[in-house]
């Protein structure tokens, strides 16, 4: 049987897709690609669980600013947000400074391991997953 392209393959059929070249290439990289996939779901999940928290808690602030129970200085919150998440120093956060501080973190995760492409290419697979 002719194989269709991907663009046309129907219903669950791109997500076994997926599946199966998620599981081949785990299987290459053996344990430092499936520590880097597990590494990145986790941070892809604490990452979710962090910007939940994050809107609730700025919801919260807001009610309460607004029936006067607290006074919220949003200038500082933002300079001190900017000043920890500007990595690349050029006084705003954008992409490069996203890009930037998760190249450290998957750096400083795959030290020591025996394959660190192994690793790097688990790790985007489980951050995209």
């Amino acid at each position: 049987a002719a194989s269709r392209p991907v663009a046309f393959c129907e219903g669950n059929g791109m997500e076994e897709l997926l599946t199966s070249l998620k599981a081949e290439y785990l299987t290459e990289f053996g344990v430092s690609g499936f520590c880097g996939y597990a590494a990145g779901f986790a941070l892809k999940r604490a990452a979710q669980v962090v910007i939940f928290t994050t809107g609730c808690l700025f919801c919260v602030l807001q009610v309460m600013a607004n029936h006067g129970y607290v006074t919220v200085h949003w200038e500082k919150i933002d300079h001190d947000w900017i000043h920890h998440l500007d990595t690349n120093g050029d006084g705003k956060v954008g992409l490069d400074d996203a890009h930037g501080s998760l190249t450290q973190v998957q750096t400083y995760l795959e030290q020591g391991l025996p394959g660190a492409a192994g690793f790097g290419g688990g790790f985007l697979l489980g951050l995209r997953s």
